[in-house]
């Protein structure tokens, strides 16, 4: 896991969209397309270049969400998470994934296509699709999953009750440990509560500075898209600012991007020599590993506050320069 993620701005054509359900039940997909499926535009490709969407590639999610979307994808059609499960990433392709901003935040849209059998078997639907709508958020949330108890869990992990009994016999929620992120009834308040409650067919899934919603078969025009964005949009405006601030803070992409192209000690240690005062003050507040370092001038001051620290923040200097990170992308 990259202790920083970097938001990605390139993009990538993307060919021609899906059928709303695709009949098929060929073994795997053809490159630049699925069986039988002509290329072009599709009418929510169309209708969202016209509204000055850009595409987003075959990794839509900064390769955050895309490796949960097989399994959200399965329990969505009535399989378990782990049932006929194969590459992830070979086996699902996203077509129609487009990007944008809205109320200052970066949002995706995109339909996603997971092989749902095993190799050599041929059955309809051959492939499950997926609509997916993914919002920025500005800090991590203390939750992982929201799903409805009709379906089949997508972690292996024991329920986090709410409070409310009327959610919790309809939900199921998975939360990381007590403590380590906050309480997620902060999150869950009797607003959001509701919105979520008025459908039973959506997945939330939150990664980092995502939150992901999914549901069973693709989005058909960009109406659907958009509908589905302000309702999601809608449930993020809902949790209280006190656990999410409202507005996602971009003051610091350009330094922490530099950051991200550090790949040597050496590197690091000129990077702080040559901070201007308004750049350490961004950095003491970046939470990133080098923040510790935010106030050293001196390579002598730094390899002393780096001495200084416990094991566990020396390891994390240590992995970024050995990581492959993300690529940041701004909306």
């Amino acid at each position: 896991m990259a202790l920083f993620g970097r938001r990605r701005n390139e993009t990538q054509a993307i060919p021609g969209g899906i059928p709303r359900e695709y009949p098929g039940g060929s073994p795997g997909p053809v490159p630049g397309g699925f069986p039988g499926q002509p290329l072009g535009a599709s009418a929510l490709g169309q209708a969202a270049f016209a509204q000055g969407w850009q595409p987003a590639g075959n990794q839509p999610f900064d390769g955050h969400l895309e490796g949960r979307v097989p399994a959200i994808t399965r329990c969505l059609w009535g399989m378990s998470r782990s049932e006929n499960l194969q590459s992830e990433h070979t086996n699902t392709n996203y077509r129609d994934a487009f990007r944008g901003s809205a109320g200052g935040r970066m949002v995706t849209v995109a339909n996603a296509w997971s092989y749902l059998l095993p190799p050599g078997v041929r059955r309809d639907p051959g492939f499950g699709g997926a609509a997916c709508c993914v919002v920025e958020i500005p800090s991590t949330l203390p939750i992982l999953c929201i799903q409805p108890r009709r379906i089949h869990p997508v972690l292996g992990m024991h329920a986090t009750p709410t409070g409310s009994p009327e959610f919790d016999q309809r939900f199921i929620v998975n939360a990381v440990p007590a403590g380590v992120l906050g309480d997620p009834r902060q999150v869950l308040t009797p607003e959001v509560q509701q919105r979520i409650m008025a459908r039973d067919d959506w997945v939330f899934f939150a990664e980092r500075y995502l939150l992901g919603c999914f549901s069973r078969g693709p989005f058909g025009s960009l109406g659907e898209a958009t509908q589905r964005l302000g309702e999601v949009l809608a449930i993020v405006a809902a949790i209280p600012a006190s656990v999410l601030p409202s507005r996602v803070d971009h003051s610091q992409d350009d330094l922490i991007d530099r950051i991200g192209r550090l790949t040597s000690v050496e590197d690091a240690l000129a990077f702080l020599q040559g901070l201007t005062p308004g750049d350490r003050e961004r950095l003491a507040q970046s939470g990133t590993p080098l923040a510790v370092f935010a106030d050293c001038q001196t390579p002598e001051q730094a390899i002393a506050r780096f001495q200084s620290l416990e094991d566990g923040k020396r390891l994390q200097i240590i992995t970024m320069f050995t990581e492959v990170r993300d690529a940041r992308r701004n909306p």
